[in-house]
């Protein structure tokens, strides 16, 4: 993975590309992912990425607030701001995936590992001029 811009890239490792978990919210709560039929404390963990899949905005797991409640942030580990976090309302979808961040990469940089998705700005990637190489 060679990084044409010094900044931050979000990839998920290949064969590492499992859905954490997934459903539909059943609340809306500011900053947080409430669905009622989850046990996140077993499956989800602090950092993993939310994608509401009814809209495409993406967030952070902050805490595991309870079997049904997510602490959500956005990249930038800010609870509120822009990008936004405040990303879930009752009804949409989501999946939680675990991808792994590389910050501070230095411009002109490989990374030797393989990815099977480098993710979008608004997940977390700030760096540009991203070039898979094989």
């Amino acid at each position: 993975l060679y990084i044409g811009t010094a900044g931050n890239v979000l990839v998920t490792l290949s064969g590492q590309n499992k859905i954490v978990d997934k459903g539909t919210t059943t609340a809306t709560t500011s900053n947080k992912l409430t669905d009622s039929t989850q046990n996140f404390s077993t499956t989800v963990q602090k950092r993993d990425v939310v994608v509401n899949t009814t809209d495409g905005t993406y967030a952070f797991v902050s805490a595991v607030d309870s079997d049904t409640a997510l602490s959500l942030v956005n990249y930038a580990n800010v609870s509120g701001g822009s990008p936004a976090n405040d990303i879930m309302a009752s009804g949409e979808k989501y999946e939680i995936h675990r991808p792994v961040l590389f910050q501070n990469v230095a411009a002109g940089s490989i990374l030797p590992i393989e990815v099977d998705r480098v993710w979008p700005e608004n997940a977390g990637t700030t760096t540009t001029d991203i070039i898979l190489l094989y």
